[in-house]
């Protein structure tokens, strides 16, 4: 048997063909917190309490009259993981977001009524949710958001305060999305990413309206409220060197469960910004030379049988 380049070259070409997967790197992107943000928006809306129909408007917890427009946005930060191709090597210019494996956070906005830790009686389950008891004082505690619940019976009455705290985020792609331009500088196709609230925790300090209480005191969890990204293109920006920047607008609709079937519904929006340093072009062409040694020692020993 003669030893030729070609055969060599038809082994690396399999190789490459197969694990380009392999050849896409991990990176961890750190999120600008300063231009990322989130923002609820929740209207006026006809809510069932306890068989009874209220007329529910959120507002903020500082008294103002209008509809709910200010202390629900909050920033957020912290990391986001993917799998990233920067080249021919990788397989070509893509991107996948690894769900489950960020650390994506709400930054507390405020200090907001109730205080989780003035919560007694009832039941205190170890993940922080708590029933059947209720809040001592009217003190509050750092939060992402905080509002004020009414009801309007004949006129608007306080109904509840609650906050959203150990909030936290998600985005996840299920696979790999290509980047529209070379030079891993472009866009990827809008209603490809699951993003939103992963999980929350809400309480709620329920008020005596007319002899009553509709809400009851209690602190539970918004169960995750991921849906597909709903607003334009993602973008990809090259900010020169391996320096990238990805710029991702949210949008998503969510529902807060009261209690007793009672849901509040809303919707989120914002944008997500975050910045890595890619590998150089030249780790890739290390990987690449490292398949072309294992093709040529495979060959090597094939020939020496």
């Amino acid at each position: 048997m003669t030893f030729r380049l070609t055969h060599v070259a038809a082994a690396v070409a399999a190789l490459l063909a197969g694990a380009s997967s392999a050849l896409a790197a991990p990176v961890t992107w750190t999120i600008d917190s300063t231009a990322s943000s989130f923002g609820l928006k929740i209207p006026d809306q006809t809510v069932n309490i306890g068989g009874t129909n209220y007329s529910i408007r959120v507002r903020n917890q500082s008294g103002s009259a209008s509809t709910w427009n200010a202390g629900n946005s909050a920033k957020v930060a912290g990391t986001v993981n993917t799998d990233y191709g920067d080249g021919p090597l990788a397989g070509g210019h893509f991107i996948n977001f690894l769900g489950g494996q960020t650390n994506m956070l709400g930054v507390n906005s405020g200090t907001y009524r109730p205080n989780a830790a003035s919560y007694s009686g009832g039941t205190i389950n170890n993940d922080g949710t708590a029933s059947g008891g209720n809040f001592s004082n009217t003190s509050g505690q750092a939060a992402v958001f905080g509002s004020k619940v009414q009801a309007v019976v004949v006129f608007a009455l306080d109904a509840a305060y609650i906050n959203f705290y150990n909030v936290g985020y998600d985005i996840n792609s299920m696979g790999a999305l290509a980047v529209s331009n070379p030079n891993g500088a472009g866009s990827f196709a809008a209603n490809t990413t699951n993003l939103g609230i992963s999980h929350a925790l809400i309480g709620a300090d329920g008020l005596s309206i007319l002899g009553s209480q509709p809400l009851a005191d209690q602190i539970f969890q918004l169960g995750t409220a991921l849906s597909p990204n709903g607003s334009p293109t993602g973008t990809i920006q090259d900010l020169g060197g391996n320096l990238r920047k990805f710029i991702i607008p949210v949008t998503q609709t969510f529902s807060i469960n009261l209690g007793n079937n009672s849901f509040l519904t809303g919707t989120g929006s914002g944008t997500l910004v975050a910045t890595a340093l890619v590998p150089e072009p030249s780790t890739l062409m290390l990987a690449g030379f490292g398949l072309v040694s294992l093709a040529v020692c495979a060959r090597r020993r094939f020939l020496g049988k």
